[in-house]
């Protein structure tokens, strides 16, 4: 994304910022707000959010964040209608936990390929992932998507076994958020950003055109 200036940072908890400790959803709310402030400048600024890094960035607008647009690729909004099938209980035992989700996400064996180091750095990211799963596995939905305002793009993908109840979440987000767009992405999958990055880029730069 040369034609951008993009700012990336590792959330608290996780990399080379977990010495920061991991924080609630509020924490991570403010730590966006802030990193918005800090590189605002007379160009738009869209904050582009992939799974819970979307409902960081809808928490962050309820914080005060101010920002010209928002991209979000398949948050998770639970309590905007249920999913099929169950994943249990988290672990008690953050590391385990960490280990189980890459797993489930990416498989098992994109897991055994990777080397004893890259296993543990993921597996430390585990205390930060456990606060991540229990915000968006509580009965209380942790953000009002109905309240904002900021233009939003919602992307999902088109991935067969998913496809239907992204769809079903999309419809309810226009029935509750008049500044809201949705699409649906072609051949891709949650990890989008990873298989079909050009598509991710396309969902930037169609919001920014609308500016």
């Amino acid at each position: 994304m040369d034609h951008y200036r993009v700012i990336a940072y590792d959330r608290r908890g996780y990399q080379q910022s977990r010495d920061r400790q991991p924080l609630n959803l509020d924490g991570h709310a403010e730590d966006l707000r802030a990193v918005v402030e800090a590189v605002k400048s007379d160009r738009p600024t869209v904050v582009f959010g992939h799974s819970y890094g979307g409902v960081v960035a809808l928490r962050s607008t309820e914080a005060g964040a101010i920002f010209d647009a928002l991209v979000t690729y398949e948050p998770p909004l639970p309590w905007l209608g249920p999913r099929t099938g169950s994943f249990g209980d988290l672990n008690p035992d953050p590391e385990a936990e960490a280990e189980s989700f890459f797993r489930r996400m990416v498989s098992n064996s994109a897991w055994e390929r990777m080397s004893p180091a890259e296993q543990q750095s993921r597996r430390s990211d585990g205390p930060a992932l456990h606060n991540d799963l229990s915000t968006i596995r509580s009965a209380t939905a942790a953000v009002d998507w109905s309240a904002v305002t900021t233009p939003w793009t919602y992307g999902h993908g088109d991935a067969a076994d998913r496809v239907a109840y992204y769809e079903a979440i999309a419809t309810r987000l226009r029935r509750d958020v008049p500044a809201i767009t949705t699409t649906k992405v072609a051949h891709a999958g949650h990890g989008a950003h990873l298989s079909n990055p050009e598509a991710m880029v396309r969902l930037i730069d169609y919001r920014l055109e609308q500016l």
